[in-house]
């Protein structure tokens, strides 16, 4: 098993403040952000979360955030994947909406 870092950093290009908020996810180790989905490159299997792992019970707290115009702010957490090669989709579930960041194609040995 390898460690896979990730970071998904949140920039406000608008105007105003923008107010960011999530619960943990259950089916991503109680993580709030990012939210990601693994797939082995090739056969689009997904890695992870994996599909026959039990939701875990996680604390129903809020991560809330406020991002002033041009402001961000990051969110960090490594997985632990096998040995491959991997495409990675990441997003906050921002307020109920996914915002998205870009795939990433990743080697773990």
């Amino acid at each position: 098993m390898g460690e896979l870092p990730l970071t998904l950093v949140v920039f406000n290009q608008a105007t105003e403040a923008m107010t960011l908020s999530a619960a943990r996810d259950n089916r991503q180790n109680c993580a709030v952000a990012p939210l990601v989905r693994v797939l082995e490159v090739g056969t689009r299997r997904v890695v992870y979360p994996p599909a026959e792992a039990e939701p875990m019970l996680c604390a129903q707290d809020m991560d809330i955030r406020t991002l002033e115009p041009a402001g961000s702010t990051s969110f960090s957490r490594t997985l632990k994947l096998p040995a491959g090669e991997y495409m990675v989709e990441g997003w906050h579930p921002a307020n109920g909406q996914k915002v998205p960041a870009q795939p990433v194609r990743v080697s773990v040995r």
